[in-house]
């Protein structure tokens, strides 16, 4: 059950992070991905595991920070 989040999850990332480097123009973002070899799957899906991995730490220590103010609001 929990790989299959995991691997859920790094494909939802691999996928929108392919759409924005794709289709959306570098003068909305301020980057870009180049050069476009960067947009093989490898890579995309490679950039999804980290952005999973960075994103579960940030809700592990927004959890751990946020610990007080939910205890005082009981």
């Amino acid at each position: 059950m929990l790989i299959n989040k995991i691997l859920s999850a790094i494909l939802i990332n691999s996928m929108i992070l392919y759409i924005v480097a794709k289709y959306i123009p570098v003068s909305i973002l301020g980057f870009s991905i180049t050069p476009i070899n960067a947009l093989i799957p490898e890579m995309i899906v490679l950039l999804g595991a980290i952005f999973w991995f960075m994103n579960d730490i940030v809700k592990r220590i927004a959890r751990i920070v946020t610990l007080p103010l939910r205890i005082l609001t009981l």
